[in-house]
């Protein structure tokens, strides 16, 4: 058996049956309806989703060091240390004589 451009069709008889294609159904759940059949299933919400990209953006420029853990209030303290240098005597007799002076600077 030929068909009108020349090539050789097959016999029915030995054909492959074709797998049934069901059509594919596609709708659109409300956030509502989501959330009810999650709760459902799992019997807790689902975790909140992140902000829109146009609210970050905005969040980002009223604090831009918002999104930054390590920087703190802490971090910009400075801690003023007492020099030990007042306290510590020099040894030998350059620190007897710096006594002696300091005693009769008094």
């Amino acid at each position: 058996m030929e068909t009108d451009n020349g090539a050789a069709q097959a016999p029915a008889a030995l054909s492959v049956p074709r797998k049934l294609e069901l059509p594919k159904l596609r709708f659109k759940l409300t956030k509502e309806e989501i959330e009810k059949d999650f709760m459902m299933m799992t019997g807790k919400l689902p975790c909140p989703k992140k902000h829109p990209k146009t609210v970050e953006k905005k969040i980002k420029l009223i604090t831009p060091g918002a999104y930054l853990p390590d920087v703190n209030m802490g971090r910009y303290t400075v801690r003023i240390r007492k020099s030990r240098k007042d306290k510590q005597r020099k040894a030998g007799l350059k620190g007897m004589m710096e006594d002696e002076s300091s005693n009769d600077s008094n």
